[in-house]
């Protein structure tokens, strides 16, 4: 499994990079822009083509190392932006809810997966406890599900419909 400060330094470069291209991107010059956006293509296009060449080998050569390298938060993150996934979305989502779903239940919550819609999740988060709470089980799920499906684009959080108070006439 990778360590904490791996996961934390993979995230900061890949960052950095995202950064790197949309400073690309607002070049003046717009041959300078054409010919760096073609680069960072071509150099993603390889760099994808290479990875999923050596995924097919090791699910040949050895399915259970693919399977525990699909675990790791690195190469999950990497699988995820080249698409390279054998897992569908809909399916990673749905065991990172199952996964969080303990720490949930323990803090009075329970997690609802709604929908997944290309790559935009939509789930229901409640709390028995206090609203404060239901920040940090919505933290717990979000990060659950974007270590599990890094390519989601977006988390929307449907608050639960407080059922109607009845009020007592005299």
């Amino acid at each position: 499994m990778a360590h904490i400060s791996e996961e934390t330094e993979f995230l900061e470069r890949a960052a950095e990079i995202e950064q790197l291209a949309l400073k690309a991107r607002e070049l003046i010059d717009p041959e300078a822009r054409t010919l760096v956006q073609a680069l960072l293509e071509e150099v993603m296009s390889l760099h994808g083509d290479c990875l999923e060449r050596l995924l097919q080998v090791v699910e040949t050569e050895q399915p259970s190392l693919l399977h525990r390298l699909e675990k790791e938060p690195i190469v999950n993150a990497l699988m995820g932006l080249y698409g390279l996934h054998r897992e569908p979305l809909k399916e990673r989502v749905k065991d990172s809810i199952e996964k969080v779903r303990p720490y949930v239940k323990s803090h009075g919550g329970e997690v609802e997966l709604l929908a997944v819609v290309g790559s935009m999740v939509k789930v229901r988060i409640s709390s028995k406890g206090h609203a404060c709470g239901l920040g940090s089980l919505q933290e717990a799920v979000e990060k659950s599900i974007y270590q599990s499906a890094p390519e989601v684009s977006e988390i929307v959080v449907e608050q639960p419909v407080p059922a109607p108070q009845l009020v007592q006439l005299r």
